[in-house]
């Protein structure tokens, strides 16, 4: 996922920590030279398999420019062929899509796409018009292909799995940083102590963490405005007087000048000269001036002052952005809980505003996830505000806005008790936590009809490495059964709802009250086998119905040769998750004669870490398998002996045969009991090394082939997601994507493959958004030899398959 090498220069020159922290250590002395030794060093850091003279000569044309301003508005040029025109929309060139897709997570969008605006509209009346056209929404622009125009405008496009925070794009949480300081500090400080968190300030640079990233936001603050200043007044009489060197220091704790007193400071503050629809327009105009004043003047002070505004904000991108060399779920993660989007999150008209894209609305349903709290109050507050944000967007909006479906995703978390200190069972907090708010989400139901008719899913997300399926079983089993026995008047026709709106938002309601379960599972493991096997517990322990979905499910998909290519022959795994994947293996590939050589040495396996975890032989492989799948019910029910009356989900539980669809054996549940039992979690979480050879190659494929073939038999579906899987997964491109694996539109269409649905994530992490994902899609089938008739009618199957299995 390295950045085009012809580009790489330029993208180091606009997004470099360290050319920041030379212009704030020492703004008045650095030079063009300061800035072409950092490049050269940036760069080579970037792709270090390439040699010194390589990288030089790539910086050749670069390192003749004599100035910061001719090294800075040259890049920008050089950038500008990433882009082309139609109409006054702004596309991305068909043949630089993938390598705007990497530049997009070190620069935010906005100043390339305002730069080619400028190169191609210099000296135009009616700039404004234009940028209110382009920059109305969002600013991230894709492909032009007329048959993809077709698909998106006619069709229409269907969102299956998009979590609602963690989708809003940089320029609305910048813009809310800078508006608010105070504020948005307040929700930062949040993830102070957050060791993740910190892990990815030091990524960045040894030197930050939240509270000098603060300081950072409020010193970027007070440059525009005295930036704007300059613009709006056309003077600089001031510039070569103040004392930028020592202001911009990032432990300077002063946060504004005297002389940015003249433009109020609520704000962006082009507000309060101009008028565009959108807050985007705004930073849109101010940045095409600056190009304007840049090429018209030769100030060294605003050069470097409008340098070091733009690569602030390109820091600030990065740290709610994954980058390329962010690999896996735990980098992911990191951004997710560093508390920067935490303010712009708290509403959510900017986002369904947002989705609608640059090019007009491509969407006719969007199911958007949010993580139900923890209090009545607060949960019902939740949903309102999304509610009510959702109904202010489509009467703005009457004739082109996208069905809404909410999904309750909760969320997975590691259980962090030690053994020693266990005297309950496995995951007894998290438990715990989720019971509490399946009962308050169902309250909710109760409580208004028109809650049953937008929350339509219930979802687990968040790493898998945490927790198992089986932890989330009995709250969603007690969900979908409790939700589907309200009785009809618990929801509301389309009549009723059209009278209560006062005919303002023309909506169906006619739809009994149900859930659909999705599920995150398969996405990131220690071992394939451990990714197919987490695909099964959800489907067989949460009972997943007809018309469900696996979110993810790349341990399906991703090709063992690829996998064991990119782990190696030697792999660290607990014991206790090695074993369970080898009983896995045994009851799940039962009767499959062309295993049989594995059969003998899985048994040996089994019994030697079996004795080593519980001290006992285990027993034959039907009690072993029982014992397993009990795991599908609450341990409390085989824990207390008696009926738990606190939690009605407990109740239901010690029905435990009916869940199981068999009557456990005593010695199964003696087993099941020795897995919950703390005083065996030390050994069965003791990490061992295990061999990974090819020729196991054929085993891994024919676990997927059966996995396959179960989510066809209930057919459910999987939720893929190229972007989210090429950061997060162990994929370079998105040629090496396991769609392709699972459904190539030039291979047999009469081939296995799994009912697939596509979807974007997490919009603002990934910069993209699902129309992004179908080009890129696009983009890969016909560079992997699909004809444009094969790949249209591929993509239109798998648009259609979101309609079927939405909810």
């Amino acid at each position: 996922m390295l950045i085009n090498f012809k580009f790489l220069p330029y993208s180091v020159l606009l997004s470099s920590n360290n050319i920041f922290n030379q212009l704030s250590l020492n703004f008045n002395h650095t030079d063009a030279d300061d800035i072409k030794k950092i490049v050269f060093i940036d760069h080579r850091e970037a792709n270090l398999k390439k040699p010194d003279y390589i990288h030089k000569n790539n910086l050749l044309e670069l390192n003749e420019k004599n100035t910061i301003k001719d090294n800075f508005l040259y890049s920008y040029n050089q950038l500008n062929q990433l882009f082309k025109w139609r109409g006054n929309n702004i596309f991305i060139n068909d043949e630089y899509y993938y390598d705007w897709q990497n530049i997009v997570t070190k620069i935010p969008p906005i100043s390339l796409l305002t730069f080619n605006l400028y190169t191609n509209h210099q000296q135009v009346q009616n700039i404004n018009d234009i940028i209110d056209q382009i920059f109305n929404s969002s600013t991230l622009p894709s492909i032009y292909n007329q048959y993809l125009e077709d698909l998106f405008k006619n069709d229409k496009l269907s969102e299956m799995h998009m979590h609602i925070n963690g989708t809003t794009e940089t320029e609305y949480v910048w813009e809310d940083a800078l508006k608010k300081p105070n504020k948005f500090y307040t929700e930062l400080k949040k993830s102070f102590p957050n060791d993740l968190v910190d892990e990815l300030y030091k990524q960045l640079d040894i030197n930050y963490s939240p509270k000098n990233m603060f300081k950072i936001l409020q010193k970027a603050k007070t440059v525009r405005h005295y930036l704007s200043q300059v613009l709006l007044s056309n003077t600089q009489s001031n510039s070569e007087q103040l004392d930028w060197n020592s202001f911009l220091n990032i432990e300077n704790i002063h946060t504004e000048f005297k002389y940015t007193k003249f433009i109020p400071t609520y704000g962006h503050p082009y507000s309060h000269m101009h008028s565009f629809k959108s807050f985007l327009g705004y930073e849109a105009r101010f940045i095409y001036d600056m190009f304007t004043y840049l090429n018209q003047n030769d100030n060294q002070i605003i050069t470097k002052l409008f340098y070091y505004y733009i690569l602030s904000k390109s820091i600030f991108h990065q740290i709610i952005v994954q980058q390329t060399d962010q690999y896996g779920f735990d980098q992911f993660e990191k951004i997710t809980v560093n508390e920067v989007r935490e303010l712009s999150e708290k509403k959510y008209l900017n986002r369904f505003t947002q989705l609608k894209g640059m090019y007009g609305q491509d969407f006719e349903y969007i199911e958007a996830r949010f993580s139900p709290k923890e209090s009545r109050t607060k949960l019902q507050k939740l949903v309102d505000e999304i509610i009510i944000d959702y109904e202010k967007f489509i009467e703005k909006n009457e004739l082109t806005y996208p069905d809404l479906a909410l999904v309750a995703h909760f969320i997975k978390k590691k259980d962090k008790r030690k053994s020693k200190n266990i005297y309950t069972y496995r995951d007894y907090p998290l438990r715990v936590d989720l019971k509490n708010r399946a009962q308050l989400l169902l309250n909710l139901f109760k409580s208004h009809p028109k809650y049953t008719y937008y929350i339509r899913g219930i979802d687990a997300a968040g790493n898998e490495l945490y927790t198992k399926p089986e932890v989330f079983a009995p709250s969603f089993r007690y969900l979908t059964k409790r939700i589907n026995l309200l009785p009809t008047d618990y929801y509301l026709t389309e009549e009723s709802y059209i009278a209560e709106k006062e005919n303002k938002v023309n909506r169906y309601f006619s739809k009994k009250p149900e859930l659909g379960i999705t599920f995150h599972a398969g996405e990131d493991f220690v071992h394939l086998i451990s990714g197919i096997r987490m695909v099964y517990e959800a489907v067989m322990f949460l009972d997943m119905p007809a018309k469900s979905r696996i979110g993810h499910a790349t341990a399906l998909g991703i090709s063992p040769t690829h996998w064991i290519k990119s782990i190696g022959n030697k792999l660290k795994i607990s014991r206790g998750e090695w074993l369970d994947n080898l009983i896995f293996i045994l009851f799940f590939m039962d009767n499959d004669s062309e295993l049989n050589t594995f059969y003998s040495k899985i048994n040996d396996n089994i019994n030697r870490y079996w004795y080593e975890i519980y001290n006992k032989t285990p027993h034959d492989l039907y009690t072993l398998k029982q014992a397993y799948l009990c795991r599908k019910i609450c341990p409390s029910t085989i824990k207390n002996k008696i009926p738990n009356r606190i939690y009605e989900i407990d109740n239901e539980e010690w029905k435990y045969e009916k869940i199981l669809d068999f009557t456990p054996s005593n010695k199964s549940l003696e087993l099941f009991e020795d897995y919950h039992n703390p005083k065996y979690y030390d050994k069965y979480n003791e990490i061992i090394e295990v061999d990974i050879n090819e020729d196991e190659i054929n085993l891994l494929y024919k676990l997927q082939q059966n996995m396959i073939k179960l989510l066809n038999e209930k057919n459910i579906a999987i939720e893929t997601m190229p972007t989210s899987n090429v950061r997060i997964s162990f994929y370079e491109n998105y040629e090496q994507h396991h769609i392709f694996n699972w459904y190539d539109p030039k291979e047999d269409p009469n081939k296995l493959k799994p009912n697939l649905v596509v979807a974007s994530d997490d919009p603002g992490i990934f910069v993209n958004h699902l129309r992004a994902e179908f080009s890129h899609l696009y983009q890969t089938a016909i560079k992997k030899g699909a004809t444009q008739q094969q790949t249209i009618q591929w993509l239109k199957e798998l648009n259609h398959n979101a309609k079927i299995f939405r909810f």
